[in-house]
């Protein structure tokens, strides 16, 4: 699911470059900036709110464990835990 997230976080990071002076790579990254929280359009209890800033692109500090399942034809994920990710000083930029 990080990845599906990661996607959509990009995606709509090139949407706002795009209306912003265009599709470059400092434009994509300030477009990154520009939320606090973020959870990307429709994603809302599947991507966790994430902030990328200036001093840190470190966006995701949650790391959710699922479960998943079919049930009478039906996909069912079960959430079993999320874990808090540190923000190590010396994890940043690694």
């Amino acid at each position: 699911m990080r990845g599906v997230c990661s996607a959509y976080y990009m995606k709509e990071a090139m949407d706002w470059a795009k209306a912003n002076g265009g599709l470059t790579g400092k434009n994509i990254r300030d477009g990154m900036y520009q939320r606090k929280d973020w959870v990307p359009a429709g994603l809302e209890g599947v991507c966790t709110p994430s902030t990328w800033t200036n001093e840190d692109h470190r966006g995701l500090t949650q790391v959710t464990i699922n479960s998943g399942s079919m049930k009478d034809g039906k996909a069912v994920i079960d959430k079993i835990a999320t874990i808090e990710l540190p923000r190590r000083d010396d994890w940043l930029g690694q």
